[in-house]
């Protein structure tokens, strides 16, 4: 795992290969080789599926996300 400055990581697990950049992560879990990039957060029983790539000022919210779902760049909401 590589924490890149100002993260937050509460209750949440993070697997191997995944890199976290100054992004919220709470009660989620994050796969294998995952990258979260600038200002994302990630919430409320999240699942990040390996191998997936969330663009900077993402917020994840209850959701499920796997390599098929395409997320925008600079902003996106997913989730309730």
């Amino acid at each position: 795992v590589h924490l890149f400055s100002n993260n937050v990581i509460t209750n949440s697990i993070i697997c191997e290969n995944s890199k976290i950049h100054n992004s919220t992560i709470s009660n989620s879990f994050v796969g294998k080789n995952v990258e979260i990039n600038e200002y994302s957060k990630i919430c409320d029983n999240s699942k990040i599926c390996d191998n997936v790539t969330i663009p900077s000022h993402c917020v994840v919210k209850n959701a499920v996300v796997t390599k098929d779902n395409k997320l925008q760049s600079f902003f996106s909401y997913v989730g309730e």
